[in-house]
């Protein structure tokens, strides 16, 4: 499949292989371009593959999705460890 060059939210979270959530908060922290027109968000498919490319970037969200599903939202951990 040839993907185009501007995507909404929906192919382009597909095309990443994220949540529409994920996208999201990528685009509006300006990590990803994205722009709004008509209500609908269009997403620069250049650069989500540039965004993915720099392992940086990409190691650095990695790491705290694992801490969160480590710890939960409240710094604890979510399953105790045994002595």
């Amino acid at each position: 499949m040839t993907w185009p060059r501007w995507m909404d939210l929906k192919q382009a979270s597909k095309y990443a292989n994220m949540s529409e959530p994920t996208m999201l908060k990528f685009v509006t922290a300006g990590k990803i371009v994205g722009n709004k027109r008509g209500g609908k968000w269009y997403i620069d498919s250049l650069s989500i593959d540039e965004f993915l490319s720099d392992d940086s970037e990409v190691n650095l969200v990695v790491d705290r999705i694992q801490r969160k599903l480590q710890y939960g939202r409240h710094g604890g951990p979510l399953v105790q460890e045994r002595a």
